[in-house]
């Protein structure tokens, strides 16, 4: 497996378990959920994007996306997470 295709399968997992702001990490028929969102975060990840760049990505997808009520906490540890994927990827705020 290549390296962008773990990156891959490990931002969809953090999506699923940590940040799933619509609640479906149990549910076998929607693992493929968030899937729309993996492919731009790997992309700002290979870009070595900050964490409050993933941040907001995430804040913006709940937001404007979903139509949610954005979870800024969760958004920034989730943001952290992925951030941790890419080494040298700065984790400033």
């Amino acid at each position: 497996m290549t390296h962008v295709s773990l990156l891959y399968e490990s931002v969809k997992e953090i999506l699923l378990s940590e940040w799933d702001p619509i609640g479906i990490h149990d549910i076998e028929k929607a693992v493929d959920e968030y899937d729309k969102y993996v492919g731009p975060l790997v992309t700002l990840i290979l870009q070595h994007r900050s964490m409050m760049e993933l941040r907001d990505y995430l804040i913006a997808v709940e937001t404007d996306s979903m139509d949610l009520t954005a979870n800024k906490e969760r958004a920034e540890l989730v943001g952290a997470r992925l951030a941790a994927l890419a080494p040298g990827i700065t984790t400033d705020r």
